[in-house]
C-alpha cells in the first residue's frame, strides 16, 4: 500500500488543485458570460435609443417638406395642369418658411451615403423652387421701395417673367427628391432597427 501511495504521490496531491483549478476556470467561464450579458443589454439599450431618435428625426425632416407640398401642389396643380399664376403673398409666405426649413436640412457625419446624397438633392430641389418663389413675389413686395430705381423694376419683372414658368418643373422636382429622401431616412431607420433585432435575438439564447 505504501508503495502504491507512493508512486501515485504526484497525482494525488494534483488531484484536489486540479479540481481547484476547474471550478475556478467554471467561475471565470459565469463571470465571463455575465459581463457579456450586461455588454448585450447595453448595447441593445443603446441601439433602441438610437432607433427611437432616427424614427423622430423622420418625422420631424419630412413633416415641413410634406407641408411644401400639400400647400403649394393644391395651390398650383388643377387636375394634370399646372398653374404658375400664384398670388404674390402667398409666394412670399412660403418663401420666408422655405428659407427657414433650408437651415435645417443637413447630414451628419453617422449618415450612410445615399442618405447624405438624398439630402443634399433635397436642399438643392428645395432651393431651386424658393429662387422662383422669391422671384414671383419680389416685384411686388419691394413696390414703393425709394432705393428702387426704375432699371431694378425692370430687371424684377424679368426675372418674374423668366421664372414663372419654371415653378411647375421646380415643384416637381423638389416633390420627387423628398420622396427620395423619405425612404432613404426609412432605410435608415430599418438598418438600425435590424441590429437591434439581432441583439434581442442573442439576449434570448
Amino acid at each position: 500500500m505504501y508503495e502504491f501511495l507512493k508512486d501515485f504521490q504526484t497525482l494525488i496531491v494534483g488531484i484536489p488543485a486540479l479540481i481547484a483549478a476547474i471550478c475556478a476556470a467554471w467561475q471565470v467561464g459565469g463571470q465571463l458570460k455575465q459581463m457579456q450579458l450586461q455588454t448585450n443589454v447595453s448595447r441593445r439599450d443603446l441601439m433602441a435609443e438610437r432607433v427611437g431618435e432616427l424614427e423622430n428625426r423622420r418625422a420631424a425632416t419630412m413633416k415641413p417638406l410634406r407641408s411644401v407640398i400639400e400647400n403649394i401642389g393644391r395651390e398650383i396643380i388643377q387636375g394634370e395642369e399646372v398653374n404658375p399664376n400664384i398670388d404674390s403673398n402667398f409666394a412670399f409666405i412660403w418663401n420666408m418658411a422655405i428659407s427657414s426649413e433650408l437651415n435645417r436640412l443637413y447630414s451628419r457625419e453617422s449618415d450612410p451615403q445615399p442618405l447624405v446624397d438624398a439630402i443634399a438633392t433635397t436642399k438643392q430641389s428645395l432651393g431651386q423652387l424658393n429662387e422662383c418663389l422669391d422671384a414671383l413675389h419680389r416685384p411686388y413686395s419691394m413696390l414703393g421701395d425709394p432705393d428702387l430705381s426704375d432699371d431694378d423694376e425692370k430687371q424684377l419683372d424679368v426675372e418674374e417673367e423668366k421664372m414663372r414658368p419654371q415653378l411647375g418643373p421646380r415643384y416637381i422636382a423638389f416633390s420627387a427628391s423628398a420622396k427620395t429622401l423619405d425612404v432613404a431616412l426609412g432605410d435608415y431607420v430599418s438598418s438600425v432597427r435590424n441590429k437591434l433585432e439581432k441583439i434581442d435575438l442573442e439576449l434570448l439564447r
